[in-house]
């Protein structure tokens, strides 16, 4: 009866520490699925122009329209000028310079706090334009590349 006893205590441990197991396995593949759509949705928000035009801006959704199993894993973001603090003293009407900070939190459907990325871009100059014929060599509407030395056209 003991030996009973002894068997059915150490089922109940065992199956108690399984049932951890699956419940943290669940964990880190929730987890894992979290830092993949955070990555996914950085890349996403670095190729939209929109974003980097003007002063910023925020939007939130969730990834329900890549999959219907991740409707429950949410996304913010937050995109904002910042102005950059120099050593040197600027030119007279030299403009202040800024960086873009871009901060995306993903939230999963058991995780109390986000999981939170940040990133900083430099604020692109616009392209100078210049007079037909005299751009850059090589490019179009500018004069031609010279060819290298010892290569032939």
């Amino acid at each position: 009866m003991i030996a009973l006893v002894i068997v059915a205590l150490a089922a109940v441990v065992l199956l108690g520490q399984r049932v951890d197991v699956v419940r943290e396995t669940a964990r880190a593949r929730d987890v894992r699925t979290v830092w993949t759509l955070a990555a996914q949705k950085m890349a996403d928000l670095e190729l939209d122009r929109a974003i980097w035009i003007g002063t910023g801006g925020g939007s939130s959704g969730d990834f329900a329209e890549l999959d219907a199993a991740w409707a429950g894993f949410t996304w913010e973001y937050q995109a904002q000028r910042i102005p950059v603090e120099l050593r040197e003293i600027p030119e007279p009407g030299e403009k202040p310079r800024e960086i873009f900070r871009l901060t995306l939190a993903v939230r999963g459907p058991e995780f109390a706090e986000p999981i939170v990325l940040e990133a900083l871009f430099p604020v692109a100059k616009p392209p100078a334009t210049a007079a037909p014929g005299t751009g850059t060599p090589g490019a179009p509407g500018g004069p031609p590349a010279e060819p290298s030395p010892g290569r032939n056209p």
